[in-house]
């Protein structure tokens, strides 16, 4: 037994108030916080319904929170102050607290992460233009299965008209649900044609003890690591934003594993100036694969080999 006398279930309302200890991590920026707990919706792919249920614990004000005061308060301390604020709400746009924080959000004027992501379904003209008066770098929406893809492609096309760079505007994709590959390739084909930013996201169920292992029914191990390599490949920072050339490749893919089959590399092979340069300096044949080069065969100065090895692996020799 663990000697306590009494075990704590769900939230401690008087613990939602506090300030983390932030002095302990003075390189840090940024103000975390919660202005809700809960969501008004019961997805089957989400814990947060079974961690923290309905809405509660709402708040309409959260400069108390911004580390370590109120910037352009009176007679504020002289400590670092905090220049981003961080919301890690599940729904924001579902409580009755949502327009009161976004004016005070810009007000404040610093930047803003909603970082959980915005339901789609409630984001309206007044939501999108007060997005666009704020400071944000990024905008993140999801769109988890094909059914919710008209209000998505909505939210995305009022955020653009408010003013929001289609960059900014980050989609969280579910995969590895009840959806199958070729549902998860449809959906981030809908992504890159809307101008939106695809961020993959596997599911994990929250009974997992390790990370990356449940494999859903209709995927295999194989499917999810050509999502995987794509991500590293032809993506960036494990998204896939919608460059013309990406766009492209996806609107030409007959299916999912066309989409997502990345084409074999192609040994790079110089062109033949710098095969014959390479002989002039070491002497020797420059070899057909590999950057390994004989170490001044030629005798020459070293500034001399240097400068060919460097354009030699530009090329790809």
């Amino acid at each position: 037994m663990s000697g306590a006398d009494y075990v704590h279930k769900g939230l401690m309302d008087e613990a939602e108030g506090f300030m983390p200890e932030y002095d302990l991590i003075p390189e840090w920026d940024g103000s975390i916080m919660f202005a809700s707990r809960g969501c008004i919706r019961r997805c089957g792919f989400c814990s947060v319904p079974k961690l923290e249920g309905q809405p509660s614990a709402l708040k309409y004000s959260v400069k108390h929170l911004i580390y370590p005061g109120h910037a352009k308060a009176k007679d504020c301390c002289s400590k670092k102050h905090h220049t981003r604020v961080i919301l890690w709400d599940n729904n924001i746009l579902g409580n009755a607290n949502w327009r009161a924080l976004f004016d005070e959000l810009e007000e404040l004027k610093m930047l803003t992460d909603f970082n959980q992501g915005l339901d789609a379904r409630l984001v309206t003209q007044e939501v999108a233009e007060k997005i666009a008066s704020m400071r944000m770098e990024v905008v993140r929406v999801a769109y988890d299965y094909h059914g919710i893809g008209p209000f998505v492609e909505r939210a995305i096309k009022l955020l653009r008209e408010a003013g929001v760079s289609p960059r900014k505007i980050i989609s969280y994709t579910l995969f590895n649900y009840q959806d199958d590959p070729e549902d998860f390739f449809e959906r981030v084909r809908d992504l890159l044609n809307w101008g939106a930013v695809c961020y993959p996201m596997r599911f994990e169920p929250l009974t997992s003890l390790e990370k990356n292992r449940f494999i859903s029914p209709k995927w295999t191990r194989e499917e999810l690591e050509m999502v995987a390599r794509a991500r590293r490949v032809i993506g960036y920072a494990g998204a896939f934003p919608a460059y013309e050339g990406l766009v492209e490749k996806f609107n030409r893919a007959r299916d999912f594993h066309d989409a997502f089959e990345l084409r074999e590399r192609s040994p790079k092979r110089a062109p033949d100036f710098l095969k014959q340069q390479h002989q002039d300096i070491n002497g020797t044949v420059a070899p057909e694969r590999g950057r390994t080069q004989t170490r001044l065969g030629g005798g020459l100065d070293w500034r001399e080999a240097s400068t060919l090895q460097a354009e030699q692996y530009q090329l790809g020799e």
